[in-house]
């Protein structure tokens, strides 16, 4: 595991306010661990092609963009690679991005991203919670 960092060249990303200290996550995340690394280039080219598919669709396509990441297997690395996805589309700074996890029975964002337990989507569903309540607030932005 490593920490998140306080700046990336030098400027502030992801910086919790919650808690205030830097939270362990885990080294997968090359988006944040390795941002200049090989495996975060090819988010940054998955990233590239999904969003020039959706420009070849021309003007059909309004509003914002949902990206699901999914597999019939357990074990494929869906969350590391929606993690890292979103990561990466949230440090171009064009897009706001909402990482939700709808794996009700072994939702595993949240421990990547060394969150701990918290109110989630299924709260959210069955009216126990507000959206704004089961969302996590950083400096710059909003874990979502």
């Amino acid at each position: 595991m490593s920490s998140i960092p306080k700046a990336v060249e030098g400027r502030p990303f992801l910086e919790r306010i919650e808690g205030g200290a830097e939270t362990s996550i885990d080294d997968r995340l090359v988006a944040l661990t390795n941002p200049m690394g090989a495996a975060a280039e090819q988010y940054r080219i998955l990233l590239h092609r999904l969003r020039h598919i959706r420009a070849m669709r021309g003007e059909a396509i309004q509003g914002g963009v949902v990206i699901a990441v999914t597999s019939a297997v357990r074990g494929e690395g869906v969350s590391i690679t929606a993690a890292n996805l979103a990561l990466t589309a949230a440090r171009g700074r064009d897009a706001r991005v909402a990482l939700v996890d709808c794996d009700l029975r072994r939702g595993g964002i949240a421990a990547i991203f060394g969150l701990g337990g918290r109110t989630g989507l299924a709260e959210v569903l069955t009216g126990k919670t507000e959206i704004g309540e089961a969302l996590g607030r950083t400096a710059k932005g909003t874990w979502r």
